[in-house]
């Protein structure tokens, strides 16, 4: 390690004591899985942050947790290099495990926003959300949270967000037309807003460089109060505006990057339909108009900010048009399989390496096996009528739809594969899904997934295999496939692996079980790790 400019010319002595704390630092760096970023970051942070840089050599937990964040994501190292304040944050911080709550984490922005009142609203959500990941991504890395709180946090921190920019949105439009209004019995009331949540925000699954899909309903047609600033506008108008002003907070980038990339393309009739719809217009199109897929989306959907009296109206009219007594479990699981082929031909087209969310084997597949015979069941039987992909998994078992074989290796395969997703996302906060095919960066993500030592690669070359073969062989069997295709293994992994020349013992089918045993000991995905934080 470079000695800090600010010990240059200083007596002998100092310059011992850095030679002697850089032996301690390395101490706290060998068994990370990156060693350069952590040393870049002290480095950097000596040169330009020496207030900072020593207040973390002060105290000793605080700097294994820096190194730690700058060893498993650069993103996060240069937000502290950045904001060097956030280092006094998370020491404060650092040691609270507790999932934070929506209404936590909007308590925190208000305050957050106090403090920073001469951002514009962009940027302050978007410092927001980073300084937040600091927090969720050490409890990750720790281990401190399993994957479904870590989820669960990222989706309650784009709730919080949500609801502050639609406040602060509906206040500007008030001031301006007044508040939209409805005539309740012969009782003028204001009309209901709802920011619908659908794709893993509505399953409390997002990662950490998911879009947000979005769909905005109003509950009445109407017209505005009007003010003494602008005239009355109808409520179409008024939430139109409103929804296009939330979609800008919130995911136009101002400087400093969106805080979410915010997808609209769920709503009614997608890119041609209008940004917000009545109830009546949105009960309408999905009841005569919506395609299937667009039917089996709303499986996960939830209101994520203001009206939720107005997500429970929809949602009690919309469940018979997406769990319906009449489908064949055979239409069913047609119209989700058919869906799944277009992905699969769009992802053949890029051959850029393993893609862990569409590839064959792949976290879609996991979602589609729970969804198809969600559909194909749940309007029948209403216990089968839950977002998230696990719990799905697990009544989809009780109700012997799947095998319990099949629950514990999809349920393993899915915490692996999102697990891989995230450690890939959290590089450098792009949102990726590809493993990286050469060596080096290979390497990385191996250690930051645990796997260690000179087999490291291949462990987690045997695990991934292993883990979508199992995904495979469920989508076959649920899905009727011609079980020619099991045998098909030659896939975009194996076949990377061939041209480096290498044929790991997982590729055959003998010896899967056994890699499986490296797997179970090198990967429990529902099993805490206990860390001790230092006080």
């Amino acid at each position: 390690m470079a000695t800090p400019k600010h010990l240059a010319g200083d007596s002998r002595a100092a310059y011992n004591g850095f030679v002697t704390l850089s032996g301690q630092i390395q101490s706290l760096i060998r068994d990370l899985p990156d060693e350069k970023g952590p040393r870049l970051f002290l480095e950097r942070l000596a040169n330009e942050q020496p207030g900072a840089y020593q207040k973390l050599l002060r105290e000793r937990a605080l700097l294994s947790d820096s190194l730690a964040l700058a060893a498993w994501s650069p993103l996060l190292a240069t937000t502290l290099e950045q904001n060097p304040d956030y280092i006094s944050w998370l020491m404060r911080e650092r040691a609270d495990v507790r999932v934070r709550t929506r209404d936590q984490l909007k308590e925190s922005l208000a305050r957050f926003a106090l403090t920073n009142s001469t951002l514009t609203p962009q940027v302050l959500f978007a410092r927001f959300r980073r300084r937040e990941l600091l927090r969720i991504y050490l409890h990750d890395v720790r281990r401190a949270h399993t994957l479904v709180e870590t989820t669960e946090e990222l989706s309650n921190l784009a709730d919080a967000i949500l609801d502050y920019a639609l406040s602060l949105a509906r206040q500007d439009l008030d001031n301006r037309y007044g508040a939209p209004l409805r005539d309740e019995r012969g009782r003028i009331a204001t009309a209901e807003f709802c920011i619908i949540a659908l794709g893993k925000l509505g399953s409390y699954e997002l990662n950490y460089a998911s879009d947000i899909d979005l769909l905005y309903i109003y509950s009445d047609e109407g017209t505005t109060a009007g003010s003494s600033e602008r005239g009355k506008l109808s409520n179409r108008e008024y939430f139109i505006k409103l929804s296009e002003t939330v979609s800008k907070l919130v995911g136009h980038p101002a400087g400093e990057g969106a805080a979410y990339r915010v997808d609209l393309r769920l709503r009614p009739h997608g890119r041609d339909g209008a940004l917000a719809c009545s109830l009546d217009e949105v009960l309408k199109y999905y009841s005569k108009s919506a395609q299937a897929w667009e039917r089996q989306a709303l499986i996960r959907s939830r209101a994520a900010a203001g009206s939720s009296s107005l997500f429970s109206r929809f949602a009690t009219k919309v469940v018979n048009h997406i769990y319906r007594e009449d489908i064949s479990v055979k239409e069913a699981l047609t119209s989700v399989r058919l869906a799944k082929q277009k992905i699969d031909r769009k992802v053949e087209r890029r051959n850029a390496g393993f893609n862990v969310k569409l590839q064959r084997g792949g976290i879609r597949e996991i979602e589609f096996i729970a969804q198809a015979l969600q559909l194909a069941h749940g309007g029948r039987d209403e216990w089968l009528r839950v977002a998230h992909t696990l719990i799905s998994l697990g009544r989809l078992a009780d109700r012997n739809l799947i095998s319990e074989q099949e629950r514990s290796e999809l349920s393993d395969a899915y915490a692996f594969l999102r697990t891989l997703e995230h450690r890939l996302q959290m590089e450098h906060g792009l949102q990726t899904h590809t493993v990286p095919q050469n060596e080096p960066s290979r390497s990385l993500v191996a250690r930051r997934l645990g796997f260690s030592g000179v087999s490291a690669v291949e462990d987690f070359e045997s695990a991934l295999i292993s883990h979508t073969t199992n995904v495979r062989s469920a989508y076959d069997r649920v899905f009727a496939e011609d079980a020619g295709a099991l045998t098909q293994q030659r896939s975009v992994i194996e076949a990377d692996l061939l041209e480096k020349g290498r044929a790991p013992n997982a590729v055959t089918d003998e010896p899967l079980d056994e890699s499986r045993l490296k797997i179970d000991q090198a990967f429990r995905p529902f099993q805490r790790e206990k860390w001790r934080y230092s006080p």
